[in-house]
């Protein structure tokens, strides 16, 4: 029993001792040697417009949409597109919603344009329910009037659906005898009063998850020079930057019956010589060959 005690606080004054001298030490060493040394390109993403489905008049979407917009294009580690016209073409921006990866063309004029990730979003339709409210014997009935935003985030690479996130807010209204509540009026008012509140939740949701991402583009061509690859200037692309080279994943289908793409095999590394406007020269490193298409990383 002596001995046992004994080992107990022997451990016990060990643990208190690494933690007191050299702890945090520890720790932080660990984290510096994980960490990157330097944040690396930004990234492009494409913002689709908000999918109304909750009756919202024109104005007030469109202001939505420019507030997730402007939310997006805070963060200093990525360049926010709008659609263009190039997109808005036959049902190329509809299939990328809801990360469908059917739409092989539109994903490859995304890729060729350098955008990492496609952003949709869909305000739901208001729903209503019945609550009560308070302690007995003081309970109220009210009518909840509930409204949601679904936000997906579609990697280009990986032509999958990397996340799907839904918030939601609601109003609470009195039940009163012989009053019906406007639902035109509600909708203004969940729309002013509510509807920021997830926008601002949904932006910092998808800024995380997009930065969460390896930095991922594809060989535009192959020249005399060397490799054209997406993302230059525009995305902080610098002399000296190297990207590992991959093959195509192979496809597989996941549980839920849409393809999901794994990472292929590395053929080698590129250094970046020569830096564009909108793309960037690099050569192999070594007796590597490159092709047209190849997907590649960005390597910290």
């Amino acid at each position: 029993m002596q001995r046992r005690l004994f080992s107990i606080f022997f451990c016990a004054f060990l643990a208190f001792s690494l933690i007191t001298n050299g702890g945090c030490t520890k720790a932080g060493n660990l984290i510096k040697a994980v960490a990157p040394g330097k944040p690396g390109p930004k990234k492009r993403v494409l913002v689709l417009p908000l999918s109304d489905r909750a009756g919202l008049a024109p104005q007030v979407l469109d202001k939505l949409n420019g507030d997730f917009v402007t939310l997006m294009r805070a963060s200093t580690r990525l360049v926010v597109s709008e659609p263009t016209s190039l997109f808005l073409q036959g049902e190329n921006m509809k299939n990328l919603s809801r990360g469908a990866a059917s739409s092989s063309g539109a994903v490859q004029k995304a890729r060729e344009m350098g955008i990492q990730t496609v952003i949709s979003g869909v305000i739901n339709a208001v729903e209503i329910s019945p609550k009560k409210t308070g302690i007995w014997p003081f309970r109220r009935s009210k009518k909840a009037y509930q409204i949601s935003l679904l936000a997906d985030v579609f990697d280009t690479t990986t032509r999958t659906l990397v996340e799907s996130s839904l918030v939601q807010g609601e109003l609470l209204l009195e039940v009163e005898e012989g009053v019906d509540h406007n639902i035109n009026e509600i909708t203004e008012q969940l729309a002013s009063e509510v509807m920021p509140r997830l926008i601002k939740k949904q932006a910092d949701t998808v800024k995380k998850r997009i930065d969460a991402l390896p930095w991922a583009g594809m060989i535009l061509a192959v020249t005399e020079q060397g490799i054209e690859i997406t993302g230059g200037e525009d995305l902080g692309i610098r002399n000296g930057d190297l990207f590992d080279v991959y093959t195509e994943g192979e496809e597989i289908i996941a549980g839920s019956g849409k393809p999901v793409y794994l990472m292929g095999k590395r053929l080698g590394t590129a250094k970046v010589v020569s830096v564009m406007s909108d793309r960037a020269t690099a050569v192999p490193v070594g007796a590597a060959s490159f092709s047209e298409g190849k997907v590649v990383y960005y390597r910290h």
